[in-house]
């Protein structure tokens, strides 16, 4: 057994201990206490007395460290153990620097009993998607200067909700508690027969600019009787991204998140309207029947990078409230194309607008939820399972690029609805 050659003093709290030999000999130390006096009572030293305190609290916690190492180091070696102290911030034996040994933030459960573990999740979605400025006819417009014209209003298809769903794919690593998920949404909503009619000293006016003129010899703001218009729309997008779920306090747990967003969109947008006319100096009608219609179409991709941060505060053992903020940028790329086509008593129908375009630019997309949830483990810990539901929303910024002949009416596509998730972690 190795001995102690010479006594070591070591300051704790307000005594000296000293080690000598095997035994621990405690000494009082008078003169820090008139020490410590005079460094209260002294006015010249009020403004370093702080700085002077926290070296000395730093040298105290380190002190304590060291007589625990040494302490430890003697009972093992008294053991015939090799001596195995550690500190928080300690160096290697080759003089770098080693990362601390203590979890700073220790990370949520389940625990990874594997170097890395599945898990996966399951998301029932019933959304409402909204495209803006996509007005196809306001009503209004009086037809002659004897009356007053009725209360108008801007038409465009009907939004409803619709159902669709997430799929999500993940692995929980060892390292640290980061994980790995991959998640899939789809979601498609189909909006039509808005149907517009004229009333009495009323017309409805189109908002859809076209070439009708050469044709059927209109001029000026195009009218007509009645219209109808559709919209469909084919949503998918996938989420990668790394992230780690820990624990900042004893209730609340935050979970940073950065990888890759991808989307697809694409929307068909259709209008057809009945017996013509014209708003010139005078109007001018076809004679009917007449029919005009614009066919629209639109594709969207995207990707770029997406980060963002999710956080459950537990009020109680199982239940929380949770919220998911994330926002993307992405290299967009969309394709559209119009069609018109008109037709009356005296042409046949005729493709008048035949218009294609190719933009490429930067999308952002806003990404915001928050609800309840409910989650419980078992098998000791090894397995986790959760259920939560909660109100989303997600704003695709400027994805309106209808072509128009005249005006530029970009908008931005929205969801919003009931988000209803349960997860397996094994």
């Amino acid at each position: 057994m190795k001995e102690f050659n010479k006594s070591k003093k070591i300051f704790l709290g307000n005594n000296y201990f000293n080690f000598l030999g095997s035994k621990l000999v405690n000494t009082n130390y008078r003169g820090y206490g008139m020490k410590k006096f005079a460094l209260l009572t002294t006015p010249i030293l009020s403004l370093g007395a702080a700085a002077l305190f926290a070296d000395a609290h730093n040298e105290h916690a380190m002190a304590e460290r060291s007589f625990a190492q040494q302490t430890s180091g003697f009972v093992a070696q008294q053991n015939g153990q090799p001596a195995t102290g550690q500190s928080g911030n300690d160096q290697s034996s080759d003089g770098g620097y080693r990362l601390p040994s203590r979890e700073i933030t220790p990370e949520a459960q389940p625990k990874v009993t594997h170097w890395a573990d599945p898990f996966i999740t399951a998301d029932f979605i019933y959304w409402k998607a909204v495209e803006e400025n996509v007005h196809y006819a306001y009503t209004g417009a009086i037809t002659t200067t004897t009356a007053n014209a009725h209360k108008g209003s801007y038409h465009s298809p009907d939004f409803d909700f619709e159902p669709g769903f997430k799929l999500g794919f993940g692995l929980k690593f060892k390292h640290d508690g980061w994980d790995l998920f991959a998640q899939w949404t789809w979601l498609s909503e189909f909006e039509g027969e808005n149907h517009t009619h004229t009333r009495t000293n009323s017309q409805a006016h189109s908002m859809l600019h076209s070439a009708f003129t050469p044709q059927i010899g209109l001029q000026g703001d195009i009218t007509f009787d009645r219209a109808h218009a559709e919209w469909e729309m084919h949503f998918n997008a996938l989420d990668i991204e790394l992230g780690r779920n820990f624990f900042i306090s004893r209730y609340l747990t935050l979970r940073p998140h950065f990888g890759f967003k991808f989307g697809w969109v694409d929307q068909d947008y259709h209008v057809k309207a009945h017996n013509l006319s014209a708003l010139q100096p005078i109007t001018t009608a076809v004679t009917p029947p007449s029919e005009a219609s614009s066919k629209m179409d639109q594709d969207f991709f995207g990707c770029g990078i997406r980060t963002g941060l999710d956080t459950v505060w537990y009020f109680t053992k199982h239940w929380g409230l949770y919220g998911e903020f994330a926002i993307s940028a992405l290299w967009s790329d969309f394709h559209s194309k119009r069609e018109d086509h008109v037709a009356s008593n005296v042409i046949a129908k005729v493709e008048n607008l035949d218009l294609k375009r190719t933009l490429t630019t930067l999308t952002e997309v806003l990404e915001l939820g928050l609800g309840f949830r409910y989650d419980c483990t078992f098998f000791l810990g090894d397995y986790e399972f959760y259920l939560q539901a909660g109100w989303e929303e997600q704003i695709w910024f400027n994805q309106n690029q209808f072509l128009d002949t005249v005006d530029t009416r970009t908008g931005n596509l929205t969801f919003q609805g009931l988000t209803v998730k349960a997860g397996l972690m094994f």
